[in-house]
């Protein structure tokens, strides 16, 4: 799935998930965020989310996580989240 030309929207929660990290983190997804717009959401850079339809989920660094929502002509950052804390809320689920 290429991404080029698709506007890029930050959720409010992927907002407050962005503000509170520190400097070199917000640094390190933005880069990340850059990466997917540029190469596209394939495998390796991303892993498509079962649960929910058009979304993936994009590792940034050791703990951090990106989730994706593609739709036609944007694409949305739902979540910046960390590891334990998506593993945790894939659990509730069960």
């Amino acid at each position: 799935m290429q991404i080029k030309d698709k506007e890029l929207e930050l959720s409010r929660r992927a907002e407050i998930s962005l503000e509170r990290l520190s400097e070199p983190e917000q640094n390190r997804v933005l880069k990340n965020i850059e990466k997917v717009l540029n190469l596209g959401l394939q495998p390796p850079y991303a892993a498509k989310l079962k649960v929910m339809k058009n979304t993936f989920l994009v590792r940034s660094g050791r703990d951090l996580r990106i989730i994706f929502s593609v739709e036609p002509g944007h694409i949305r950052v739902v979540d910046i989240t960390t590891h334990d804390r998506l593993k945790h809320l894939s659990m509730i689920g069960r």
